[in-house]
C-alpha cells in the first residue's frame, strides 16, 4: 500500500492491492500502476505524509518479505507556476523515487473513455495518457533543497493495456487505471 495524507484528514491511497491480487515488477516495466487518488492532494501549510508498505510475495502469506517500509514527509512549497520534482526517500530496506507534480491554478476532473459506436476491435492495443501545459523546463527553479522543473509533456498514463484486450465495461466504458 501507498499513501498519501494530510495530518488529521483522511488518506488518500494511490497504490493497494491485495495479496491474490499482485502486481510484478521486472526490469522492462519498473513502475507500480497506480490507482488513484480520486481526488488531489492538496497541499497547506502542513507537509503530507507519505506511507509505504510494500511486500514480495512469497509461497506463502507468513513468507511474504518487505520490500520498503517507509514514513516520510512530503513538503511542496508555494509558487505561482506549476512545477514538478523528484525525490528519493530512503529507508533500510529499499529507495523509493517519487515524482510530483504541483499544478498552480488547477482544476479537477473527471475522464472517462468510452466506445460510442461498436465494440473495441481484436488485437487492437490502447495506450491512454494526459499531460500538463504549463511552465517549461528552460527555467528550473529551486524548491527547498531541489531544483524544480516545468511540468510540459509530463505524461500520466491512465491506461496502458501492455499488449493486453483493454478492460471494457458492459456500458462501453474502458477502465482506466487511475479514477
Amino acid at each position: 500500500m501507498c499513501s498519501v495524507w494530510l495530518p488529521f484528514a483522511t488518506r488518500s491511497i494511490i497504490f493497494q492491492r491485495e495479496r491474490d491480487d499482485c502486481q510484478t515488477l521486472t526490469e522492462k516495466d519498473p513502475y507500480l500502476v497506480l490507482a488513484g487518488p480520486t481526488r488531489a492532494v492538496m497541499f497547506a501549510l502542513n507537509p503530507a505524509i507519505i506511507e509505504v508498505d510494500l511486500k514480495v510475495k512469497g509461497t506463502t502469506e507468513s513468507k511474504d518479505v518487505y520490500l520498503s517500509f517507509l514514513v516520510a514527509p512530503l513538503r511542496c512549497y508555494s509558487t505561482i507556476f506549476s512545477h514538478l520534482f523528484n525525490r528519493a526517500y530512503t529507508s533500510k530496506l529499499s529507495t523509493l523515487e517519487f515524482s510530483l507534480g504541483q499544478i498552480a491554478f488547477s482544476v479537477e476532473a473527471t475522464l472517462f473513455v468510452r466506445g460510442v459506436h461498436g465494440s473495441w476491435p481484436d488485437g487492437l492495443h490502447g495506450l491512454f495518457a494526459a499531460f500538463t501545459t504549463g511552465f517549461t523546463d528552460k527555467c528550473p527553479f529551486r524548491v527547498g533543497d531541489k531544483y524544480s522543473t516545468g511540468t510540459s509533456d509530463e505524461r500520466i498514463i491512465l491506461l496502458d493495456s501492455g499488449g493486453e484486450k483493454l478492460p471494457v465495461a458492459g456500458d462501453g466504458k474502458i477502465k482506466l487505471s487511475i479514477r
